[in-house]
């Protein structure tokens, strides 16, 4: 191939996306079955049309407590199903400190319980079991209230 033809190639590839919408701002799953919105202002947009608290999870790839959170907490089907009561959104904080810094986070792996409003209502700093996290957020659910 010339390499005109791959340069017309690579330009009927980039317009061939031009036309397709952006992409939601919500990954499923990211391996627990979660819906996980990719942003606290996306969780929060969520919400204020939901009408629902929004899980916010602050964690980081380097983190063995965060990836242990994910595999057997947010793995778990009882605290999966408690997370359709949530907008829920998964934060790293070594790529975004700023919102870390912002919510005060003290430590990862931190989950943080916003109201609709965005109002801090519950926060669970550190792994816990499944059954010990549903607790914690059946009490985010009450206090969101």
């Amino acid at each position: 191939m010339t390499r005109r033809t791959i340069a017309a190639l690579g330009l009927v590839a980039t317009l061939a996306g031009c036309g397709r919408s952006a992409p939601e701002a919500t990954t499923e799953g990211r391996g627990n079955g979660i819906r996980w919105h990719d942003s606290i202002a996306a969780a929060l947009a969520g919400a204020a049309a939901s009408g629902k608290p929004v899980m916010a999870y602050f964690s980081s790839s380097r983190c063995s407590w965060c990836a242990r959170l994910d595999r057997e907490t947010f793995g778990d089907a009882g605290v999966r199903a408690l997370a359709n009561s949530f907008e829920a959104a998964k934060t790293d904080a070594g790529k975004d400190p700023a919102s870390a810094r912002a919510y005060g986070i003290p430590a990862l792996p931190t989950v943080l319980f916003l109201d609709a409003k965005g109002n801090a209502a519950h926060r669970v700093v550190g792994f816990k079991p499944p059954a010990r996290f549903a607790e914690e957020m059946q009490e985010a659910l009450a206090a969101g209230r």
